[in-house]
C-alpha cells in the first residue's frame, strides 16, 4: 500500500474520519475541539489517539434534513440509505436504521427523503469535485516536530477555488447568513481548507485559492445563495487556528492531552432568569 501524500483525495465518509494520514492529522473539527472544549477532549475523540475507539461511532454524522440535502446536491445520493418507513418506531424500521448506521449511510424515512429530494432538485448545478479531501503538511516551529499532517473535507471544489454547503431553513438577510455561518464554525473551515488550498494549488497559479459559502435554504422560497467570507473575518479565524495548532504541536511533542480548567470558581451564566 503506498503512502499517502498531500493532494486531493477521494475518501469516503468513514475512510476520512479514520484519518488516513501517516500520522495524526488535524483537521476544523479537530479546531474547534481544541478551542472551545481542551485537549483532552480533542485527543478522546482522534481516531489514532483515543483510548476509547468503540464510542467514537457514536458522534459521527448528522442525520437531519440539511443533511441528506447536502448529500442530494452534491451526488452522493450513495451515502443516504431511503427507507420505506414513516417513522422508526417498528422494530423492523429501527433495525434497518441501525444497519444503515452501521455501513457509514444517513437513515431517513420515506417521508424526510421526499422532501429533501424537492429541495436538492431547485439548486442549480454546482460544478467542481464532490466531497474532496484536501491533505497538505503545514510547518511549524517546534524543537522536535516540524510539520503536521493536515486534512479537511470540502463539499466542492473547482480549480483552486471551493464550496462549503451550508443547509438553512431561511435566509433572509445576510445577517441570518453570518449568524449560521458563525454557529456552524463555517469560517474556521474555510479558513483552513483555505491554508490547505494554498499549500497544494497556489504555487505557480495565477489564481488565488478561494472557499465560497453557498447558502440553501429548506424553506420558501427555497433561495441559494453564493457568497464569500470577508478577508478580516478570515483573518480572525486564522488567527485562533493559530492558537489550536500550538495545542496540537504541543500535544504530539510531550504525548500529553490535558483537561485545561481556569482556577476561578464558576460563574454564574448571564443572562440567567430565575422564576
Amino acid at each position: 500500500m503506498s503512502m499517502l501524500a498531500p493532494g486531493l483525495h477521494d475518501f469516503g465518509w468513514e475512510h476520512y474520519l479514520s484519518d488516513p494520514c501517516p500520522q495524526p492529522s488535524l483537521d476544523s473539527r479537530g479546531i474547534r475541539l481544541l478551542l472551545e472544549a481542551s485537549p483532552a477532549h480533542f485527543a478522546a475523540l482522534h481516531p489514532k489517539l483515543t483510548k476509547w475507539p468503540d464510542q467514537l461511532r457514536l458522534t459521527q454524522r448528522d442525520e437531519s434534513l440539511g443533511s441528506i440535502v447536502r448529500c442530494l446536491v452534491l451526488n452522493l445520493g450513495h451515502e443516504v440509505a431511503a427507507l420505506p418507513y414513516d417513522d422508526w418506531t417498528t422494530k423492523l424500521a429501527q433495525f434497518k436504521r441501525k444497519e444503515a448506521r452501521e455501513d457509514g449511510k444517513i437513515p431517513a424515512t420515506r417521508s424526510m427523503y421526499d422532501q429533501a429530494s424537492s429541495i436538492a432538485r431547485r439548486v442549480p448545478h454546482l460544478p467542481g469535485v464532490s466531497n474532496a479531501t484536501v491533505v497538505w503538511k503545514r510547518s511549524v516551529i517546534s524543537q522536535s516536530i516540524h510539520s503536521i499532517w493536515c486534512r479537511e473535507r470540502v463539499d466542492l471544489v473547482d480549480g483552486s477555488s471551493a464550496v462549503l454547503v451550508l443547509i438553512v431553513k431561511r435566509a433572509a438577510s445576510d445577517i441570518e447568513i453570518a449568524k449560521a455561518v458563525a454557529d456552524n464554525r463555517l469560517d474556521l473551515k474555510a479558513a483552513w481548507a483555505l491554508d490547505g488550498l494554498y499549500s497544494l494549488l497556489a504555487r505557480g497559479s495565477a489564481r488565488m485559492p478561494e472557499v465560497r459559502i453557498c447558502v440553501i435554504e429548506t424553506e420558501p422560497p427555497y433561495l441559494v445563495i453564493v457568497k464569500p467570507l470577508s478577508s478580516g473575518w478570515l483573518d480572525d479565524a486564522r488567527e485562533r487556528i493559530k492558537t489550536a495548532v500550538q495545542g496540537f504541536v504541543a500535544g504530539l511533542a510531550t504525548k500529553q492531552w490535558p483537561y485545561i480548567s481556569s482556577p476561578r470558581a464558576l460563574q454564574q451564566p448571564q443572562p440567567l432568569i430565575v422564576r
